[in-house]
């Protein structure tokens, strides 16, 4: 994997933030339970962009009189399409083109594809969410960027045509001109601008951080058997773990060798554990990403960490007094979040299948004979995909694919998608399976 530059890592950095409140949300509230978006992102350093995004929102870029997408959709037909089992033209048409493989907020953590590409002054950028490509092709996009219109206009004309489309989905749409001023270049004008502000670029949803601390945060550090020291986060990203490679090294088997790592959002710390094998904890309870408040305690093995938001005067009230000498128990490595927790499974009842039953895990579940089915069909005749079940948060969907002849569920047609619930019957391409769905409340001990 090529390194990710520190602009593309602090992108990436907050759009997991986003995630982890999304996520957070969704399982706090029951009329949130399954809550999930997409987003798309872009940061402009000099005549570099930084692209982030999850799902099926897209960055196009324009230039010379074509338009060129930048982004690649994380949803099920377009994998069908890399792999060459489906046209683009089928994709249009599929009943599952609204099935996203990732989504922000769905899981508890996310991965952002970042793509970093050069831009030069004259180049339109347009953001977008689906509810402009589902209905709009981007040949009409292009006819409209390329106009006389004004930014605003050429916004407001996109939106319309998705309305007049169908309007299936919300439309989000942000156009962005990169042109050179009157008086000296894009790019110098954005060098003299970063010293009073470092907004960086648009992005589909989000609010603002602060920009700056008082003083920089520091870290005091308390490794096992050792005496105390302070490391000041002046940086964007401080790597903890045993390789020498890291910024604070900690010489023990115990540790992981790239183990955790703090990064900086504009003023905000987030701490992230690195799939560690004995995880990290905040004041106690295991974390994969949390964000650092004064006086976290972070306990790596036996080692403690303490952040620190240094005061701007000395009247502020005192930092509490935290004992680094006293032992924390750890309750295991156990990341998932307070709330319900689902064990889904499709059990076969009558037919050929390689296996009795099949655990649900995967977002996308296709059943038929290919090799990347879930629930593999072994009849002569089987089709290679004759349905999908999809997950979306907490609820599961089924839905006929592409040719297929008969989708029953509970002796029902299904045209399109059903929402499957626990000891629904399914019967697809001569086998009968039935869905089970059942819920278990998980409390963590405080």
């Amino acid at each position: 994997m090529p390194p990710v530059s520190a602009p593309a890592n602090r992108l990436a950095s907050a759009i997991r933030a986003a995630n982890e409140v999304v996520h957070r949300e969704s399982w706090s509230r029951p009329d949130y339970a399954g809550m999930g978006t997409t987003v798309v992102a872009a940061l402009l350093r000099e005549e570099m962009l930084v692209i982030a995004h999850v799902g099926d929102s897209r960055l196009y870029l324009v230039r010379n009189g074509t338009i060129q997408a930048l982004t690649t959709d994380h949803s099920w037909v377009a994998e069908q399409i890399l792999k060459g089992f489906i046209t683009e033209e089928e994709a249009e048409r599929s009943p599952q083109r609204n099935i996203v493989t990732k989504a922000l907020g769905v899981e508890s953590s996310v991965d952002v594809e970042l793509t970093e590409v050069p831009v030069k002054s004259g180049d339109i950028l347009l953001l977008c969410s689906d509810g402009l490509t589902r209905g709009v092709h981007p040949n009409d996009m292009l006819h409209i960027l390329s106009g006389s219109e004004d930014l605003p206009a050429m916004s407001d004309r996109l939106i319309v045509m998705a309305n007049e489309a169908g309007g299936d989905d919300n439309t989000t749409v942000v156009v962005v001109a990169l042109q050179d001023e009157l008086q000296g270049g894009l790019w110098e004008r954005l060098k003299n601008d970063s010293s009073r502000n470092e907004s960086e670029g648009p992005c589909i949803g989000g609010d603002t951080m602060p920009e700056t601390l008082p003083q920089a945060a520091t870290l005091l550090v308390k490794l096992h058997g050792q005496g105390s020291r302070h490391i000041e986060l002046t940086h964007e990203t401080l790597t903890i773990g045993r390789k020498a490679d890291n910024t604070l090294v900690i010489e023990d088997a115990a540790v992981s060798a790239h183990h955790a790592r703090i990064v900086k959002v504009q003023a905000v710390f987030f701490l992230e554990d690195l799939m560690s094998t004995n995880g990290t904890t905040i004041n106690g309870r295991p974390i994969t990403r949390h964000q650092l408040h004064d006086a976290d305690v972070i306990a790596i093995g036996q080692h403690r960490l303490v952040f620190q938001e240094n005061a701007v005067a000395s009247t502020a009230a005192p930092t509490p007094f935290v004992d680094l000498d006293r032992t924390t128990v750890l309750r295991g490595t156990d990341r998932t979040p307070d709330g319900p927790t689902l064990t889904v499974k499709v059990l076969v009842i009558e037919g050929k299948t390689d296996k009795a039953e099949y655990p649900l895990t995967k977002q996308v579940n296709v059943i038929g004979s290919q090799d990347e089915a879930v629930i593999r069909l072994t009849g002569w005749f089987a089709p290679k995909s004759a349905a999908t079940i999809a997950r979306r948060g907490h609820s599961y969907s089924i839905s006929p694919s592409k040719g297929a002849k008969s989708l029953l569920v509970n002796g029902t047609d299904v045209v399109g998608q059903q929402d499957l619930k626990d000891g629904d019957q399914i019967e697809v391409a001569g086998v009968t399976l039935r869905f089970s769905c059942t819920q278990q409340t998980k409390n963590i001990p405080r």
